[in-house]
């Protein structure tokens, strides 16, 4: 009894998790990434006379870029951003101004290895849905179950090395894709050899 309120109050964890707030900008670790600025008076395009400059500082609190000037391009200010070294987020300050009106804002960009927002969700929902699964073949001795159970193992595993865990995707969730892909593989293989078993 014990163990059933405590898997469903895990189960009705996970729904209640919830990702990071979303920044402004979100990129891929060590490629570039277009910063865009609009830039309006009164509800105008600013004129031609108004110059953008940028200032960007690393997840560590290290200014990279120091009042960069930004490329004008019609109604639209760009600066190419390089230093993506850092996984984290960068906060941005754009100053605007000509000879009498001036404006600035302030943004943020987040860099993963994956260049998504950080979402465990479904790879969470995943393993759950197969744990559960699992357990039950146990409990029931079911071959047919345990074999679902080791097909959703498998897919799991194949998510996490298709997409990472989160907002990570390197050489360690790819290790841990491995062993839930293995796990769902042994998982299968054992209960189909045994359902044959008790067919034949």
């Amino acid at each position: 009894m014990k163990l059933n309120k405590l898997l469903l109050t895990f189960i009705i964890g996970i729904f209640l998790i919830s990702s990071i707030t979303a920044s402004d900008y979100l990129g891929t670790q060590w490629e570039d990434i277009n910063i865009v600025e609009t830039c309006t008076v009164n509800g105008f395009p600013c004129p031609n006379d108004f110059l953008c400059n940028i200032t960007i500082s690393n997840p560590n609190n290290e200014l990279i870029v120091l009042n960069s000037p930004m490329t004008r391009n019609d109604t639209i200010y760009n600066y190419t951003f390089l230093s993506t070294d850092y996984l984290g987020d960068y906060d941005i300050n754009i100053y605007c101004d000509n000879v009498t009106l001036s404006g600035n804002s302030e943004s943020s960009l987040t860099i993963t290895t994956t260049g998504q927002n950080p979402n465990l969700r479904i790879t969470i929902f995943l393993l759950v849905i197969a744990l559960g699964i699992f357990m039950l073949a146990l409990h029931l001795k079911s071959h047919a179950i345990g074999f679902i159970s080791g097909v959703l193992f498998s897919i799991t595993g194949t998510y996490l090395m298709i997409y990472g865990l989160g907002d990570v995707a390197d050489m360690y969730t790819r290790a841990i894709a491995l062993v839930v892909l293995t796990f769902g593989i042994f998982v299968t293989l054992v209960s189909s050899i045994e359902w044959l078993e008790d067919l034949g």
